[in-house]
């Protein structure tokens, strides 16, 4: 469960330019995305009969949504969350099971953004 508003902004600072995301524009765009599709305010929603809450700068998706929202496959989601999260740059936890089965992603440092 995802904020898909069209309202608000998201703060990039002129320092990316200085950033290894910057030097690759598949990559760079799909940073993006996860900048303006994460949550603006806390989300409450339920896994497996369990409440959980999702909070700004998170993202409760499944691997398929975000496949759909990055114009690529699961595979290439995965290597691309890896990437971002070998940078400290977001965190992934997968929540349920089986079809269930989905992945919250967090901003690291969210606040800087905003």
């Amino acid at each position: 469960m995802s904020y898909d508003g069209k309202k608000g902004w998201v703060r990039v600072h002129r320092s990316i330019e200085g950033h290894w995301i910057f030097k690759d524009p598949k990559i760079l765009k799909r940073w993006i995305i996860i900048l303006i599709k994460v949550n603006h305010s806390a989300v409450k929603f339920n896994v497996g009969h369990e409440l959980h809450v999702c909070q700004p700068g998170s993202s409760y998706r499944s691997l398929e949504d975000w496949s759909r929202l990055f114009e690529t496959n699961k595979r290439q989601v995965k290597k691309i969350f890896q990437l971002l999260e070998n940078d400290n740059m977001i965190l992934c936890q997968i929540l349920g099971k089986g079809n269930q089965r989905k992945h919250l992603l967090t901003v690291k440092n969210w606040d800087k953004y905003q």
